[in-house]
């Protein structure tokens, strides 16, 4: 998933329960905020980033991937150094603690489908899959 693609180790459920949705993990190397940014726009596609700095250097990220909104008080006593969703919201990324960033929901879960593609051709070789993950919204 996404820890995998940022290339993070030690990683862990950002939470118990539900909230194991969401996971944190450490870069192999630290990295400055802005080269943090052009890591996941290429590894993840995304053409452009929403949040804000309250950090200079990101060793330590949680993520979730879609609507991470409700994990913001998990992402911020994890100890990670940002907060990388698809969607948190204006006021939830103004409130809080830690640096985040929103990266779109499609650009957060676009590569799910791959992967679970790729675990029912495992479970099931001769079942045929198909990936449609049209981006419906345009950032312009």
């Amino acid at each position: 998933g996404l820890c995998h693609l940022l290339g993070l180790s030690q990683v862990a459920p950002l939470a118990e329960g539900e909230a194991a949705l969401g996971r944190v993990g450490n870069l192999p190397t630290p990295l400055s905020f802005a080269d943090f940014i052009a890591l996941v726009k290429e590894k993840l596609g995304a053409p452009a980033l929403c949040g804000k700095q309250l950090t200079d250097t990101v060793c330590r990220v949680a993520v979730v991937s879609g609507e991470g909104k409700d994990f913001l008080p998990d992402a911020y006593a994890s100890g990670a150094d940002v907060y990388l969703s698809g969607r948190l919201g204006y006021h939830a990324m103004l409130d809080a603690p830690l640096s985040v960033l929103e990266m779109g929901h499609y650009h957060s879960e676009k590569h799910a489908a791959h992967l679970l593609a790729e675990k029912v051709k495992r479970l099931l070789p001769q079942a045929e899959t198909k990936i449609y993950t049209p981006n419906l919204l345009t950032i312009y």
